[in-house]
């Protein structure tokens, strides 16, 4: 029901696009589509999400604990993707961690700090495309300056937060708001795997195969709706339509996620009644993708859900075993 009920807010917002951007228009540029390029579409959501398993996976094993196995992680990412919680707010993320038996704690610190490993890789390449692009002809001030402004101011004073958090990861009166502390020490562990690049540089080459390839899809659909457009502006579009990702809004963000990129595109010179397809065919690839292994895994749903407890096979006991061995040693 909820897979239907995002479907059907996707097609319906970018339906009133389309009438407003003339509906004639649009369905033109999909008639005359380059259809096989829709194979470079699924692709390049296919590679992008196996650089996310890749980042997933270097990330979760760098905790102190059990061992996560491959299948571990693609079902923490399935669900995570695929599912469609009514709140958002990376409540499935959370969810499906404590049901690989991560505890309910680690699971929003994990959360919260895949987070903004994400940001860490997307915003400074947003906020270099958006230097390049002020004052450019088609890109209006009101696009290009607010990344160019508030990333720099945004970034000093985070950092020196790290800094501190890496020392001391405990806020003064955090017990009273726990959820501060949780934020302060996801951050704390970023900042951390930042300055080990040889524990965590697999985590970062994951995130940044998952964004670039994710870029690229958008930019097959736009091909395939016979747009050409700079690779600056595609990426400063992207970064403006996923502001606030596709985990954190209610039901994988249907419908904000759509208007933003489609209302990006056009700022940066893109037509809109040609954005309005390629993002039509760019999130219904996206979204048949996440969801089709989501509802053929529908037991591990329902056990996720439920947060049944977790027991590790012989091998993961075994595995972690032998590496504590190695690390006293």
């Amino acid at each position: 029901m909820l897979a239907a009920l995002a479907l059907a807010i996707s097609v319906a917002v970018l339906a009133l696009l389309a009438l407003a951007s003339g509906w004639g228009a649009s369905v033109d540029r999909l008639q005359r589509a380059r259809w096989p390029l829709l194979a470079a579409v699924i692709g390049s959501h296919l590679i992008a999400y196996a650089g996310y398993t890749l980042a997933h996976h270097r990330v979760l094993n760098l905790r102190p604990g059990p061992v996560l196995r491959w299948r571990e992680t693609a079902i923490v990412l399935v669900v995570g993707f695929g599912a469609l919680p009514a709140k958002g707010g990376f409540g499935v993320d959370r969810a499906a961690l404590r049901g690989v038996g991560i505890s309910r704690e680690e699971a929003t610190i994990l959360s919260i700090t895949l987070a903004f490993i994400e940001l860490a890789i997307l915003a400074p390449v947003a906020w270099a495309c958006s230097v390049l692009l002020i004052g450019a002809h088609g890109v209006p001030y009101s696009e290009s300056l607010p990344w160019a402004i508030l990333v720099p101011l945004l970034a000093l004073p985070a950092l020196i937060a790290g800094a501190r958090a890496t020392h001391r990861q405990q806020v003064p009166g955090a017990h009273q708001r726990a959820w501060i502390q949780k934020v302060v020490q996801a951050f704390a562990r970023t900042v951390e795997l930042a300055r080990r690049p040889r524990q965590s540089g697999l985590a970062l080459m994951g995130i940044a195969l998952y964004w670039a390839a994710d870029i690229c899809a958008l930019a097959m659909a736009l091909r395939l709706c016979h747009v050409e457009v700079s690779v600056t502006r595609l990426i400063l579009a992207y970064a403006t339509g996923y502001v606030l990702t596709r985990r954190a809004l209610p039901l994988a963000g249907s419908g904000a996620t759509e208007a933003l990129l489609c209302v990006a595109l056009s700022s940066v010179g893109v037509p809109l009644q040609a954005a309005v397809p390629a993002v039509l065919i760019y999130r219904l690839t996206d979204l048949a993708l996440t969801l089709l292994p989501a509802l053929a895994t529908s037991g591990a749903f329902i056990r996720l859900a439920r947060l049944e407890p977790y027991t590790p096979s012989s091998r993961v006991v075994r595995r972690e075993l032998a590496r504590r061995s190695l690390d006293r040693h």
